[in-house]
């Protein structure tokens, strides 16, 4: 089965994510096609919606650390937040300043439907709560801190 990224205006991304009872129904190429796809459109995360399954699933690859997340919970934010400037392969070309906590705590399970917990900081963290915004159905351009005008001619 081919996956590629979803148009921008696809209702899974405006949809909440469904919880993945089992793992083993994962279909077998959807982790492989994630990581595949974030790879050559140069991201560093990448979920299930924004590619046409519409669980709660996302890949991220910061530092060349691929990680997988099944079923994540953000169990806690920092109150220290950055302002930085975003993009999502979603919205090719569309970036915008976004603040987001410096450090979160997650729970998720792993592909072999391990349960793991993970601290992150700086792009790791900021890259995972982009992608579990994906979850929630919540796209990245509803957050922008300054709206983006059109660019200069």
């Amino acid at each position: 089965m081919y996956m590629d990224l979803v148009p921008s205006t696809s209702i899974l991304l405006q949809q909440k994510a469904l919880y993945i009872d089992n793992v083993k129904e994962i279909p077998n190429n959807l982790i492989f096609s994630m990581f595949y796809i974030m790879d050559m459109k140069g991201g560093i995360g990448l979920s299930g919606c924004q590619i046409g399954y519409p669980y709660q699933i996302f890949a991220t690859n910061v530092d060349s650390n691929p990680l997988l997340f099944i079923n994540p919970e953000i169990t806690w934010y920092s109150s220290e937040k950055d302002i930085e400037d975003e993009g999502c392969l979603s919205f090719p070309g569309v970036r915008g300043a976004i603040k987001r906590s410096r450090i979160i705590k997650i729970k998720a399970r792993n592909a072999s439907n391990e349960e793991f917990d993970l601290t992150a900081t700086e792009l790791l963290s900021r890259c995972i709560q982009h992608e579990f915004d994906h979850l929630q159905g919540i796209v990245f351009t509803s957050k922008f801190e300054i709206q983006p005008t059109d660019p200069v001619a």
